[in-house]
């Protein structure tokens, strides 16, 4: 079978981009870690994976990776010095953000 003209341009785009990724080292493995906590799915999707990683509670690692916002920021720096309270604060201004 043929591939049309922009089914085969999309592919090599997506190739680039992928590529790109790989070598900015956004991706871990097959998934891409440093992605825009946009919406409430992307941020499950990184809370499983920290989960997945540090075999952390569900609870603990959303807090994480709402507080460093990507989740190789979470991953690397795991848990800061932060009192419980300033990790309050920031949880409580991301979450709006992203709910908004």
């Amino acid at each position: 079978s043929r591939m049309k003209s922009g089914t085969a341009q999309k592919m090599v785009c997506n190739m680039i981009s992928t590529a790109t990724m790989i070598a900015l080292g956004r991706v871990k493995g097959s998934r891409m870690v440093n992605m825009q906590l946009s919406n409430r799915k992307l941020v499950d999707r990184g809370t499983r994976m920290i989960v997945e990683e540090l075999g952390l509670p569900y609870a603990q690692a959303q807090t994480l990776l709402l507080v460093h916002g990507s989740v190789s920021a979470a991953i690397e720096k795991k848990l800061t010095a932060l009192p419980a309270d300033k990790y309050f604060v920031v949880v409580i201004i991301r979450k709006i953000s992203i709910l908004s």
